[in-house]
């Protein structure tokens, strides 16, 4: 990818959320030391959008397989999260809490009460 000022770069990522970072990440664990990766962000610094936002709900309640399975890799990859990035010095952690949901009764349930 070319980029301003003639300076160049073999992959170019947009965004420094956390896709744009794990993409990075990951990319650079695989690649040659000498491939060259940019990240472009607009924003201040990164995880200023919607990852620095999230609420962090990890949920596996799919309604595919293939979906629930991924799902729940990415739960056991947050649980062990200084293993995944393969530091030593984390400070996220990963804090296991609970889940309330709250339904209409259905009509027929209600009309039974």
């Amino acid at each position: 990818a070319s980029l301003q000022y003639g300076k160049t770069c073999d992959i170019a990522i947009i965004g420094s959320g956390i896709m744009g970072l794990n993409t990075a990440y990951q990319i650079a664990r695989r690649s040659p030391t000498s491939t060259k990766i940019k990240i472009f962000e607009q924003s201040p610094g990164p995880g200023y959008g919607s990852s620095g936002s999230s609420s962090g709900i990890l949920r596996h309640f799919y309604s595919l397989d293939q979906q629930i399975e991924l799902a729940k890799d990415g739960i056991r990859l947050y649980k062990n999260w200084s293993d995944y990035l393969q530091f030593n010095d984390v400070t996220a952690t990963f804090t296991k809490t609970g889940m309330l949901c709250l339904m209409p009764l259905s009509n027929s349930a209600a009309d039974q009460q």
